[in-house]
C-alpha cells in the first residue's frame, strides 16, 4: 500500500508542478487580467476571510478587501495569529477596519458558535471567502469524527455557510467566494467510484487507521469545493442578487504544502522545494483571482455564478466529474453529516 501511495503522489506531484508552470507566476505576468489596484471601493460593506495566516492569500485579500473600505472579519483557528495579521495589515493600513473572529472550520459546533457570534456582531454580509485550508495532513479525525481535510476544506465552510445565508441574502449583492484547488481534478485520475468515498467515523477501525491517501483525500476536499459551489449557485438562482464563484488561486508560495515531508517523505518535499517553489506566485499575485471573484463588477455583468475560474481571473472548465448527480450526493451527504439547526433565521432563498 506505501508503494501505491508513493505512486500517486509521485504522479500528482508531477502534475502539480506542471500545473505550476502553467498557472504559476508567469501567468500573473503574462496574463493579467485582474489586478489587487483593480479592486472597486467596498465602503460599507463587510467581509468575512477564513484562513487569515499572515504571509498568506488569506491575509492578502482581507488587507486588499480593507484597503477598499470594507469592514474585514478574519475568522481563523489562532486568535493570536488572527491578531497578528491584524496588526501587519494596520501597520500598512493604519485606517483599516478589522476584527478577529474565532473559528475551528474542524468543528461543527466551533463553526455553530462562530456563526452565531458574528450574526450577534452584524445585520449585513456582503462578501463571504471561504480561503482556508489543510493540504495533504497525515491521517487524522475531526472532533465530530470526520477525515480531517474533508471536514476542514468542505464540510466547515458549508455549515458556516448555511448558518449565513440569511444575512448574505438579506444583504444583496452578495458573494459566496469558494477557494478550491487544481487537485480538485485527482478525483478524476482516481476514479468515478471513489470521487465522494469521504471517510466517516463509521469507516474507521479504532485500532488503526484506515487506508488513507493524503493526497486522494485532498483532492477529494477540494473537488467537494467545485461541488458545493455550483450547488449552492444553483440553488441560491440569478433573482436572489448572491454569487457564488468557485476558483483555483494558483501555486502560491505559502506555508499549505508543510505536510508534504510527513506525508510524502522528505525526497519528496526536496522535489517539491526544488522544482516547484521557483514557478510558484507570490501571495499577493495568488490572491488576485478569489480578490476578482469577491469584487468585480464583471461577476454581475457577466452573470458569473456557478463559474469556476483559474489564475489569474480567467473562466475555465472545471472537472468533468462535477456533474448534477454529484452535486446532489454531496449536497445530501454535507445535510445529513451536518444536522445544521435553524435557530437564528429562516432562510427564504436557498432551497436547502
Amino acid at each position: 500500500m506505501k508503494v501505491a501511495q508513493c505512486v500517486l503522489a509521485a504522479a500528482v506531484m508531477l502534475g502539480l508542478i506542471g500545473s505550476l508552470a502553467f498557472d504559476g507566476w508567469a501567468r500573473a505576468y503574462l496574463f493579467p487580467n485582474f489586478s489587487l489596484s483593480s479592486v472597486p471601493p467596498m465602503h460599507g460593506k463587510v467581509a468575512v476571510v477564513t484562513g487569515p495566516t499572515l504571509n498568506g492569500i488569506g491575509h492578502i485579500s482581507a488587507r486588499e478587501l480593507a484597503r477598499a473600505g470594507a469592514h474585514v472579519v478574519l475568522a481563523g483557528r489562532s486568535a493570536p495569529k488572527g491578531h497578528e495579521t491584524i496588526a501587519a495589515i494596520r501597520a500598512e493600513i493604519p485606517s483599516a477596519s478589522l476584527e478577529f473572529l474565532q473559528l475551528d472550520l474542524s468543528s461543527l459546533s466551533a463553526v455553530r458558535e462562530a456563526a452565531a457570534e458574528l450574526l450577534r456582531r452584524h445585520r449585513e454580509l456582503h462578501v463571504l471567502m471561504l480561503n482556508a485550508g489543510v493540504m495533504a495532513c497525515p491521517f487524522e479525525l475531526s472532533a465530530d469524527g470526520l477525515e480531517m481535510q474533508f471536514a476542514t476544506n468542505h464540510l466547515g465552510h458549508f455549515l458556516l455557510t448555511y448558518l449565513l445565508t440569511d444575512v448574505m441574502s438579506k444583504s444583496a449583492p452578495s458573494r459566496v467566494v469558494v477557494v478550491s484547488s487544481a487537485a480538485s481534478f485527482i478525483p478524476e485520475m482516481l476514479g468515478p467510484k471513489a470521487a465522494l468515498n469521504f471517510s466517516t467515523k463509521a469507516d474507521v477501525d479504532k485500532r488503526s487507521a484506515p487506508q488513507y491517501g493524503p493526497w486522494a483525500a485532498y483532492g477529494r476536499s477540494k473537488f467537494a469545493n467545485v461541488l458545493f459551489a455550483q450547488e449552492l449557485a444553483s440553488r441560491f438562482g440569478p433573482a436572489s442578487g448572491v454569487h457564488v464563484l468557485a476558483l483555483h488561486p494558483g501555486g502560491i508560495r505559502t506555508n499549505l504544502a508543510r505536510h508534504i515531508p510527513a506525508t510524502g517523505g522528505e525526497g519528496l518535499a526536496l522535489a517539491f522545494q526544488l522544482l516547484a517553489s521557483p514557478l510558484m506566485m507570490s501571495p499577493e499575485q495568488g490572491a488576485v483571482t478569489q480578490l476578482f471573484a469577491a469584487t468585480s463588477p464583471q461577476v454581475v455583468e457577466q452573470n458569473m455564478s456557478g463559474a469556476y475560474l483559474h489564475p489569474q481571473a480567467r473562466l475555465t472548465k472545471p472537472t468533468k466529474l462535477a456533474t448534477a448527480s454529484n452535486r446532489a450526493a454531496l449536497w445530501a451527504l454535507s445535510m445529513q453529516l451536518t444536522a445544521p439547526q435553524r435557530a437564528w433565521f429562516t432562510p427564504h432563498s436557498v432551497k436547502w
